[in-house]
């Protein structure tokens, strides 16, 4: 069931966009603002909904946590979808912060790869509306 504002992107990032442009996104985003960092958070294949968005610019001081209840809120994800971050297969804890993220794992054109995960935790949505 894909949300009514998702769109699905048919290639990674990577495949978009020659490295060279992707150096140039992310340089324009590190020199337009000292507080913001270039992310990625692209669909994993196992994910129940996808992102309408992949590129994002979260703050420096942000939590992961932050992090993702700011993209819930972007994308309209439902409360009762689990919605999780993975770096190289390895959830990425809810507590860190994304300027450590990026200062372990970014990748040399700048931007940090993030892969997002979601599933049902409380069973299907059932509208309980009456008339």
């Amino acid at each position: 069931m894909n949300h009514p504002n998702t769109y699905v992107y048919n290639a990674p990032f990577k495949e978009r966009y020659s490295e060279n442009e992707r150096k140039k996104k992310s340089g324009i985003i590190l020199q337009r603002s000292s507080i913001h960092l270039p992310v990625i958070v692209e669909n994993s294949n196992s994910s129940r909904l996808h992102l309408n968005n992949t590129e994002y610019q979260p703050p420096l001081n942000q939590t992961v946590n932050e992090f993702i209840i700011d993209i819930r809120r972007q994308s309209g994800i439902p409360h009762n979808i689990d919605f999780n971050l993975y770096i190289n297969n390895v959830k990425v804890p809810r507590t860190k912060k994304i300027t450590e993220l990026y200062q372990k794992f970014k990748d040399p054109d700048g931007f940090l790869y993030l892969k997002q995960s979601t599933e049902y935790t409380w069973g299907k949505f059932v509208n309980t509306r009456l008339f």
